[in-house]
């Protein structure tokens, strides 16, 4: 870097101080406000922090101290012409570019790798975990290779900083080089995910988005380019400090810009967690007006096109039956009930064409016994994505789980404990939960509660704090509110139980191994139940041959 010269114009006393300090200190702040929502947001909304979230923390720690350090160096004259700086100035200058070089690239390598672990979470395949890994053990050899080339470019290290040294290497190549494959791994990191998005299961409407969000990293890749445009040209320029403006300003505009595209995907799940609170309740308010909207609307036909309630088309009707052929109703297959109502219309059954499909309209009986005990099946039209957040409440009242209880919000771990219920119910042939109680002779939450507590033992305290309605049924530390006399719905909690005790079809090893996996569906806490992922792995379904009779 050209600092010393024979002859210096006279002294122009011109600074870009200020700017430099306010566009470094505006974009850590972007970068930190960016990254405390996606820690907010994985830990108290989506409970699914991970290591990627503290290896991003620590590449912030490092776009910190960065940040101080070009502002420390405009104390020396940087940002300013070199013909006002001092001699004595010099050295602290190139220390603190020194320092400079070393922060980028540890700052810039933690944000890729952060970003690469992220991908992990998108990753299906054998052959994209294999190219995930493989690129974060390119990122780690690269940043050993560039860390040693920048501290040991000198010799010894500290005549890097001496204005007038002779043993150090040209460092015009090693920098090119550099910032080049520094630029290359940017457009990689951030090109990667497209294809690894657009070839998931993911509805075509949310892999666009997904692509619109990571594409917003081309802005990091604009700025490494322009950061290796301004590094060579301070390297060559006979006024390095005032060129190495620009540099030092995109140096931490790719960085925190990193930071805050790699933090902007969990941010969706924080925007659906906080508008639908601006609104009122499903469970609540919003069922009044449902109740006085049916009567304009007698189909149940729902203004985002979803066809509800008791329309049906064709296709579902015929898919659904499909899928549950092994279900019977009172002796009736399910199956054989729709195809027979589809080939045989009833003369006086109206018909409507919604969006040039032709509806049927049920009228009961519907060949149906009027008692035909709780419902089990859901509503296919009710189905959400579960990677969002949620709160109303969902599923038949048998397979409610303890978000939706106790006014939670939830994810797809939902799902999780729903399986585990059904799993447990096909095998035993009777509800692990029912929640009927006896003294009102129908369901309640309050006996669904306490049927939990029997054979899963009470919740967690931390659990039960964060729920909205657990106040009618816990005490502040916890405990379950006996009933009182001026409350007589109020239920005592039944006897302890175990579900080792509820099975009854299942002996030795098998006994266990179903156990276990039932135990790992239904934890109280949603992030305590294993993924879909982890239990594809599971001993029991894992098993190569393993043949159950029922009677």
């Amino acid at each position: 870097m050209a600092l010393i010269h024979d002859h210096l114009p006279p002294p122009d006393y011109a600074s870009r101080k200020v700017p430099l300090i306010a566009l470094h200190v505006f974009l850590v702040l972007l970068a930190l406000i960016f990254y405390g929502l996606r820690i907010y947001t994985r830990a108290r909304i989506l409970h699914s922090i991970g290591t990627d979230d503290w290896l991003m923390g620590v590449a912030l720690l490092f776009s910190i101290a960065l940040v101080i350090n070009a502002c420390i160096s405009t104390k020396f004259g940087w940002a300013g012409h070199l013909s006002a700086i001092p001699y004595n100035n010099l050295s602290p200058i190139l220390q603190n570019i020194w320092i400079s070089e070393l922060l980028f690239t540890l700052t810039t390598s933690l944000v890729k790798i952060s970003i690469l672990l992220f991908y992990l979470r998108l990753a299906v395949t054998p052959t994209w975990k294999r190219v995930i890994y493989g690129s974060i053990a390119f990122i780690v050899v690269w940043t050993i290779a560039f860390c040693s080339l920048i501290i040991f470019q000198c010799t010894p290290v500290s005549d890097y900083w001496d204005p007038i040294s002779t043993n150090c290497y040209p460092a015009e190549i090693a920098l090119f080089t550099h910032g080049l494959t520094n630029t290359i791994t940017d457009i990689y990191v951030y090109v990667l995910p497209m294809k690894l998005v657009w070839k998931t299961n993911l509805p075509k409407r949310k892999r666009i988005e997904l692509v619109i969000i990571f594409g917003a990293g081309f802005l990091v890749c604009v700025s490494g380019g322009l950061r290796l445009y301004y590094t060579i040209l301070t390297q060559t320029s006979d006024d390095s400090p005032w060129i190495g403006f620009a540099m030092y300003t995109w140096e931490a505009t790719e960085v925190n810009l990193g930071i805050v595209c790699a933090s902007a995907p969990p941010l969706k799940a924080l925007i659906r967690h906080i508008i639908p609170n601006l609104r009122l309740s499903r469970t609540d308010s919003t069922a009044r007006g449902e109740r006085r909207s049916r009567a304009r609307n007698p189909f149940g036909i729902r203004k985002e096109g979803y066809i509800l309630d008791k329309v049906r088309t064709t296709r579902d009707m015929e898919w659904t039956s499909k899928l549950i052929t092994s279900f019977t109703i009172s002796r009736i297959p399910l199956s054989s009930l729709l195809l027979r109502r589809l080939r045989f219309p009833s003369p006086h059954r109206p018909r409507k064409r919604v969006a040039d499909r032709e509806i049927y309209v049920s009228q009961p009986p519907l060949d149906m016994p009027k008692s035909i005990g709780e419902p089990v099946l859901g509503d296919f039209g009710n189905a959400v994505y579960g990677t969002d957040i949620n709160d109303a409440d969902v599923y038949p009242t048998v397979y409610r789980f303890p978000e939706v209880m106790l006014h939670l919000p939830w994810t797809y771990s939902a799902d999780i404990w729903n399986v585990g219920v059904m799993i447990w119910d096909i095998f035993e042939g009777k509800h692990i939960f029912n929640g009927h109680d006896p003294k009102r002779d129908r369901y309640t939450t309050r006996t669904h509660l306490t049927e939990m507590i029997s054979i899963l033992g009470p919740p967690p305290l931390e659990l039960i704090k964060r729920g909205k309605r657990s106040a009618e049924w816990f005490d502040t530390d916890g405990n379950w509110l006996k009933p009182e006399e001026s409350d007589p719905e109020r239920l005592s909690l039944l006897p302890p139980s175990s579900l080792e005790a509820m099975e009854e079809n299942l002996e030795g090893k098998d006994k266990e191994l179903f156990l276990n996996i039932i135990r790992s569906m239904l934890q109280w806490e949603p992030e305590k139940r294993k993924t879909a992922r982890e239990l594809l792995s599971d001993p029991w379904l894992s098993r190569k041959k393993t043949v159950y009779s029922y009677s």
